[in-house]
């Protein structure tokens, strides 16, 4: 199950090129430069919501928190980016066959159905836009709609927990020696706590209990994951539960997730 995370990533960056030749075009018109040689992208992260045998559908409300510090601003911006995914199956526990559930809402903000099989059929995404950067508030939890069709139930489920930020505060990595992926504090109001680093070819992620504040990877975990000055290590803190719906059992996630831009050499 990578598909919902391949489809955050591709969405973010898409924004992020558009902002990007937007101001190349502006450069260009007052200088000619030469473009650089192309930085490898890490991999796409893995989803890490559950794919129990028994579920039938999983909406993820997903709060991505990053710290802005800087010599000029006499305290460090926090940045809350909010956004949203659901998978509904055509048979329970098969994510690889997903089915069309109607209009998808959470928190009053229309989903977009993405039915390009290479990204999974019938998955659903919010990605914020330039008109709405933030995305969506989940300041009350996540409230979600589903309007349902002939192939699934209608569904209106309120998920008022969201985790605190698991702050990472683990600096580079190198691939020849063991590395710990450290938090500053406890986290609050999680079920467990995924750690992650990706690196120019390859990716790791592991889970870790609630009240854990570390993972250790060993060098022969980090060796195929690929030098770049661009890795990012990752905590994705989760708090997970399930309802029933008629004959179907559907799984929500809140996650909340931060994110450091560190080199991995």
């Amino acid at each position: 199950m990578k598909v919902f995370y391949r489809t955050i990533t591709l969405a973010f960056l898409a924004l992020t090129t558009l902002t990007l030749n937007t101001s190349c075009e502006k450069d260009e018109d007052e200088t000619t430069q030469t473009d650089p040689e192309p930085t490898p992208t890490p991999p796409a992260p893995d989803p890490v919501y559950p794919n129990n045998s028994d579920a039938d559908a999983v909406l993820v409300g997903i709060k991505t928190v990053s710290i802005t510090s800087s010599p000029i601003m006499p305290m460090p911006i926090e940045t809350v980016v909010g956004t949203a995914v659901g998978f509904f199956t055509e048979t329970t526990g098969d994510f690889n066959v997903l089915t069309d559930a109607g209009t998808v809402d959470c928190n009053s903000n229309r989903l977009s159905k993405n039915t390009n099989p290479g990204q999974g059929q019938f998955a659903y995404v919010y990605t914020p836009g330039l008109a709405n950067p933030n995305g969506i508030d989940f300041t009350d939890g996540a409230k979600w709609e589903v309007s349902g069709s002939a192939n699934f139930t209608a569904v209106i489920y309120t998920h008022s927990n969201f985790p605190s930020n698991p702050v990472v505060s683990s600096g580079n990595v190198n691939t020849s020696q063991s590395y710990t992926l450290t938090l500053d504090e406890y986290v609050t109001g999680a079920d467990s706590i995924y750690y992650a680093i990706y690196g120019a070819d390859d990716y790791i992620i592991k889970v870790g209990g609630p009240t854990t504040t570390s993972m250790e990877f060993t060098a022969a975990e980090l060796s195929g994951l690929g030098a770049t000055d661009y890795g990012m290590i990752q905590a994705t803190a989760c708090d997970i539960t399930d309802a029933d719906y008629s004959t179907k059992k559907i799984y929500f996630v809140n996650e909340t997730v931060n994110t450091k831009t560190v080199k991995i050499q």
